[in-house]
């Protein structure tokens, strides 16, 4: 007498009920994961940018007074180690001046006013053949006043 084995069915079927609530469970699972995580990256975005935006500020109170002075009595160097200690900071890339839309000086990374990025050398020339790397830079901007 020779035996066959017995095949035995499986604990779940393809199309069985099992089966279909758990592909739903996850794909809901799935979903509110991306949401809940998309929404924690924007809150932690708004965050970081008003932390940034704030110690801006703080820095425009300190190197506001020097630079405005060195401004005033045209005094390049004074100007230039004031820029130099603004870059020291490790969020400034980059300082700015113009004066009525035209450019004064300007050393490191800096935003024009079409958005895009430049980068100036240290002598306040722009490198043509630098690429813009299209990253995400925020842009402070404060008015210079000198008081008499």
């Amino acid at each position: 007498m020779s035996t066959k084995p017995m095949k035995t069915a499986g604990f779940l079927q393809r199309d069985s009920i099992a089966t279909q609530l758990i592909k739903v469970v996850f794909t809901l699972y799935c979903i509110i994961a991306i949401l809940v995580t998309f929404s924690q990256v924007m809150l932690e975005y708004r965050y970081t940018k008003s932390q940034i935006s704030d110690e801006l500020t703080i820095n425009q109170a300190i190197f506001e007074p020097v630079l405005a002075a060195g401004l005033w009595y045209l005094d390049a160097e004074q100007v230039q180690n004031v820029i130099n200690g603004m870059l020291v900071i490790p969020i400034v890339t980059g300082v700015k001046i113009e004066q009525n839309d035209q450019l004064y000086q300007a050393v490191g990374k800096v935003m024009d006013k079409a958005g895009v990025v430049q980068l100036y050398d240290e002598k306040g020339q722009l490198r043509q053949n630098e690429v813009n790397d299209n990253s995400e830079m925020f842009s402070y901007t404060f008015t210079l006043n000198y008081t008499f």
